[in-house]
């Protein structure tokens, strides 16, 4: 019997002990746990970030892009810093160019998560604006067409006066060669009836009439100028007659 109730007492004293030491361990975890879940809550809730419009295509160059954003929240639109109101709404004014814009706007606050939202704007051109990228295209061709013509034609004309000057050169060699060839009494000069350095003679003095085809001797005018006629009928008979052949 005194063993029954030593054996009983010892259960309820376990029995207290373990209601009392297991009690104080559990509370004090399930407060921890319970704050660090709620920080944790705080810390990863992220920032309302709203934007007025998706993605849409515009002829205008410049767009003003608003929306709403937690009160307090810094927004960036492409990394440049929006106007927002103590109510929470923003903007930016964004400057567009011809295709495809891509536009990132971030909303962040001291204690919680950043939010970020993507759109593409797309800018195309007016017809107005495509007629005049039409005729400046076309005026670009014509400048260039213009231009190389232009090249061409002084190129040509490079190579133009290099043949002549060639042409010249060759001249004067073959007057000068037929003149050294030339026989003794052969040579061009006054009373010669010869026609071998006609053209070095010409060069030197003024001829007249058909100097190179006519049968007389070489005969000088009055005034100066020579003839292929002397010793024929009308030779230097409009520069004042022979003066000597």
């Amino acid at each position: 019997m005194q063993l029954t109730r030593a054996a009983a007492a010892s259960i309820v004293a376990l029995s207290i002990a373990g209601c009392g030491g297991g009690g104080a361990p559990t509370n004090r975890g399930g407060g921890a746990s319970g704050q660090g879940a709620g920080a944790t809550t705080g810390q990863e809730q992220p920032v309302a970030l709203h934007l007025s419009t998706g993605s849409y295509a515009t002829p205008a160059a410049r767009v003003r892009l608003g929306g709403s954003v937690t009160p307090g929240a810094g927004v960036t639109v492409n990394g440049q810093p929006a106007a927002v109101s103590s109510a929470g709404t923003w903007h930016r004014a964004l400057q567009l160019g011809f295709g495809t814009n891509n536009v990132v706007v971030e909303a962040s606050l001291t204690g919680r998560k950043s939010s970020r939202e993507a759109i593409t704007i797309t800018r195309h051109r007016t017809a107005a604006e495509r007629a005049a990228a039409a005729r400046k295209r076309q005026e670009r061709r014509e400048l260039l067409r213009r231009r190389r013509l232009e090249a061409r034609e002084r190129a040509e004309e490079r190579r133009r006066i290099r043949a002549e000057e060639r042409r010249r050169i060759r001249a004067e060699e073959r007057e000068r060669e037929e003149a050294a060839q030339a026989p003794e009494g052969e040579q061009d000069e006054v009373g010669s009836p010869s026609h071998a350095t006609d053209a070095q003679f010409c060069s030197e003095h003024v001829c007249i009439g058909e100097f190179t085809a006519e049968g007389g001797v070489i005969a000088e005018c009055a005034d100066g100028t020579y003839s292929h006629a002397g010793g024929i009928s009308g030779a230097c008979s409009h520069h004042g007659g022979v003066a000597r052949d």
